[in-house]
């Protein structure tokens, strides 16, 4: 039984520093890979009926909460 309650974290971060930039390579991979299965497909179906009014005004209020939240989080960074 180790002593070192610590160990094991310490082997886990020197683990991560010497493969980083294969795990950097295979989280882009899996990224493109669900971009292209799950995204790319969902965009196609819906680009084939048109958008309401409604649902552009919809749109348009979550996307302007998003960059305020965005705004909001990077004055706090400073």
């Amino acid at each position: 039984v180790e002593a070192n309650a610590n160990r094991y974290t310490f082997v886990w971060k020197k683990s991560i520093q010497n493969h980083e930039s294969k795990l950097n390579e295979n989280s882009k991979t899996l990224y493109r890979d669900l971009v292209e299965e799950k995204i790319i497909p969902e965009i196609k179906e819906d680009g084939d009926s048109d958008l309401t009014i409604e649902e552009i005004d919809l749109i348009g209020s979550h996307l302007d909460k998003e960059i305020e939240d965005l705004n909001h989080s990077i004055e706090n960074e400073d």
